[in-house]
């Protein structure tokens, strides 16, 4: 079992095997599930890095940075691209660096991700527990729970010229718990 892999060599490696550049919402996404395949294949470990709850799914922490950390991973913004948080795109010229089992694990995997548009890889995201049970901005750690929800939760993909409205929509869903209580706090307070 890999006892210290590190998010932005995970990332690398990612990016290195990836047909084409990545949006900043689809990579974080991908960096999560390709991290729990990893995790139940015995190639990782849940507790390699930490995620963020953020409203459109599981972050890892230390994403925003990936670009400092690693100068082989970069990042480029693109015009015209309706959403805002969607405006950048990542890349490397990094060639793959791990195992054999590690590439096999990070292809198949990215192979069955390329299927699903990226609101799909934002709502299956959604019902793992820990995004569930946590508040937008919390740390946690993949858990046994969230391992449980394997890449058969994601949905058929749904027309691409829909996916921005669809992320649009999981971005407010995904905030509407802090909306709620923030409304409640304000109308009664403690």
């Amino acid at each position: 079992m890999r006892i210290d892999m590190k998010m932005n060599i995970l990332a690398k490696n990612i990016l290195a095997l990836e047909k084409s550049s990545l949006s900043k919402v689809r990579f974080a996404k991908t960096i999560y599930f390709v991290h729990k395949e990893l995790i139940r294949n015995n190639l990782a470990n849940k507790e390699d890095f930490k995620y963020i709850r953020m409203p459109l799914g599981p972050v890892p922490d230390g994403f925003m940075q990936l670009t400092s950390i690693d100068n082989e991973i970069k990042s480029e913004r693109v015009k015209n691209i309706r959403l805002a948080y969607e405006s950048i795109e990542y890349s490397t010229e990094a060639e793959f660096k791990g195992s054999d089992e590690e590439r096999n694990v990070i292809e198949k995997t990215l192979k069955t991700l390329r299927d699903h548009n990226t609101s799909s890889l934002v709502n299956a995201s959604h019902e793992d527990s820990s995004w569930k049970e946590n508040k937008n901005g919390v740390l946690y750690y993949v858990t046994d729970l969230d391992m449980k929800n394997d890449l058969s939760m994601l949905c058929a993909a749904v027309n691409a010229n829909n996916d921005s409205d669809n992320m649009q929509a999981s971005l407010v869903r995904g905030m509407l718990q802090d909306i709620v209580s923030e409304s409640t706090g304000l109308e009664y307070p403690d």
